[in-house]
């Protein structure tokens, strides 16, 4: 595909004239079979939390922020977190585990962006040599997960061989401790939720559908591993903490979101016929569609649009997790800025969240070639895509204009409340004239998000816009002209 380092956009304007009760005090027989209960939840993974208990930031104006930023760097005292903007929540990671580490992270989060703060946890699989989530699984091989006999099964998909990153069995009662402690520790510290990475692999891969072989202090005996997994969120919920999962694409397809381990059209990949769990969208806070944009790569263009689609949908259900879509540029560095705002633009098309990138540091990438193909960090969103409130869509679903014979290689715009989302996902030019701005037909001042420069010159109701290949443009509207 043909590269363009400028894009344009061309503007007609048209002026226009113109108090609940607390209960006063429980039994003792009530508070001990409340205990013996929440023990039994705890024990089974069924306690169930409303996944839309938790309060959502505001802006200064007092609108909810839409977005959400990941910051995978070590915060020190000084580390500047401007960069995050101000999103609905911010997930770290650090490799340890901390206690003063943990407390400085969380208090820099909250005085920075104003955001609740996820801290990255995971219990798939773990190094044998190294200490992980406080873990150092070499010492505890009764730990393990076994596939098959009694040998502890090695991660075969991600992980060199040579490093011995065994499964975790996550139905040991031993693990389930120690991962109880571990969310304490975080708890205490002041975080308010967790980011369960690798569920996706948890419930759909290597032995998802499989109990261990070498089961020693099971929680529920012969319980398949993805139950176990799925179990962990209700457990972190009824801690009080909130839970992001990257649980794939609620589409659904090729497989369902959770595929049920005791149906056999799951086991044997029949995906048509396989049927899916929901305890999961209803127990999590979040689930991240990972990969939902993709650096400008026209085989993916297709899926990526029926998925986003699909969270759009998934969003609306009440009483089921949200979805975040995210996406990452790992290109090389020169090219960063006019790329993570197409694939913003991409992820903008459906009325959902975005998030983008995990951190800037490339990976130890030099700074002139790409990212490694598993590096996230390749740079962030500018926070004023960050920081953006488009509000409700006043289109269906994304409009083409300007189409190749193909007719799905177009000007892509979607239309909301306070702004305007364009795409071309072809070699370009495209154009779309007279676009209306609002679906009242009055007039608003409209800017470029990224750049903050005023388009059209004073107060327009219609656009013209004229896009280059491969480029995105994010409008944002305002009611009175900038100061």
């Amino acid at each position: 595909m043909t590269r363009r380092s400028v894009w344009s956009t061309a503007v007609r304007c048209r002026a226009e004239r113109g108090h609940a009760r607390t209960p006063a005090r429980l039994g003792r027989r009530a508070i001990w079979l409340a205990a013996v209960l929440v023990t039994i939840l705890l024990a089974t993974g069924s306690a169930v939390v409303s996944a839309a208990d938790h309060p959502v930031p505001v802006d200064a104006t007092g609108t909810p922020r839409e977005n959400i930023s990941f910051w995978y760097q070590r915060i020190h005292q000084h580390t500047d977190l401007t960069a995050l903007g101000h999103p609905q929540v911010v997930v770290h990671y650090d490799p340890s585990t901390q206690a003063g580490r943990e407390r400085l992270a969380v208090d820099r989060i909250h005085a920075a962006t104003g955001a609740a703060a996820y801290r990255y946890v995971q219990m798939y699989y773990l190094p044998a040599v190294r200490r992980s989530m406080g873990v150092r699984m070499g010492r505890h091989p009764d730990w393990a997960f076994c596939s098959a006999g009694t040998a502890p099964a090695t991660d075969t998909a991600i992980k060199p061989a040579a490093d011995r990153w065994l499964l975790v069995d996550v139905n040991e009662r031993p693990v389930i401790a120690t991962f109880r402690h571990l969310l304490s520790k975080f708890k205490a510290a002041g975080w308010d939720g967790i980011f369960l990475d690798l569920a996706h692999r948890a419930f759909t891969q290597q032995a998802w559908d499989r109990a261990s072989s070498c089961e020693h202090h099971p929680i529920v005996a012969g319980r398949p591993s993805a139950d176990a997994y799925a179990a962990l969120i209700p457990l972190a919920r009824s801690m009080g903490l909130q839970v992001m999962v990257n649980e794939g694409a609620p589409s659904g397809v090729p497989s369902p979101l959770r595929p049920d381990p005791a149906d056999p059209a799951c086991r044997a990949a029949v995906w048509s016929r396989c049927h899916g769990l929901d305890d999961v969208a209803r127990a999590a806070t979040w689930i991240l569609h990972e990969g939902s944009s993709n650096w400008p790569d026209d085989t993916q263009w297709q899926a990526d649009l029926a998925g986003l689609t699909q969270d759009e949908q998934a969003n609306r259900r009440p009483g089921r997790a949200r979805v975040v879509a995210f996406g990452a540029y790992r290109g090389a560095a020169a090219d960063q800025l006019e790329h993570t705002v197409y694939q913003w633009g991409v992820m903008k098309l459906a009325a959902v969240p975005a998030a983008f990138g995990t951190g800037t540091d490339r990976c130890g990438a030099t700074s002139i070639g790409p990212t490694t193909p598993d590096c996230n960090r390749g740079g962030l969103a500018p926070t004023a895509l960050v920081d953006l409130t488009l509000g409700s869509p006043l289109d269906a679903g994304p409009l083409r204009r300007d189409c190749a014979p193909d007719g799905w290689h177009c000007l892509w715009l979607r239309r909301y409340r306070d702004g305007l989302v364009a795409v071309d996902n072809t070699v370009g030019p495209t154009h779309a004239d007279d676009v209306a701005l609002t679906s009242d037909g009055r007039c608003v001042f409209v800017a470029d998000a990224v750049t903050n420069a005023a388009i059209g010159g004073g107060c327009i109701s219609h656009i013209d816009l004229a896009l280059a290949g491969d480029r995105a443009q994010v409008l944002r509207y305002a009611d009175q002209p900038p100061a």
